[in-house]
């Protein structure tokens, strides 16, 4: 499954929320504001670092890019372009959007 987050932590519990459903072997996909969370000493980072071995982080480079975080983004985020964005929703056969 992939989730997609567009909500920083500060501004939603989406984020809590979709953590505490995925399962192992899911993609999480950050997008919009949620892209602050890839970001060491965020709130949400140390939270999906604890997820990290379970479940595969994405950030979209177009929000990051947009915010000035693109040289911010720390392990273990992958980045990934709108192209990118395609092939994971291709590569999961459900996705959620979590906000």
């Amino acid at each position: 499954m992939l989730h997609i987050i567009n909500k920083s932590l500060t501004s939603s519990d989406a984020l809590k929320r979709c953590l505490a459903l995925t399962q192992p072997g899911a993609a999480l996909l950050l997008i919009e504001d949620a892209v602050y969370n890839c970001i060491p000493n965020s709130p949400g980072y140390e939270l999906l670092l604890q997820h990290s071995e379970a479940v595969s982080l994405y950030a979209l480079t177009e929000d990051l890019e947009a915010r000035g975080l693109e040289r911010l983004v720390a392990d273990p985020f992958q980045r990934v372009d709108y192209p990118g964005f395609v092939t994971l929703t291709e590569q999961h056969s459900k996705s959620l959007s979590w906000g």
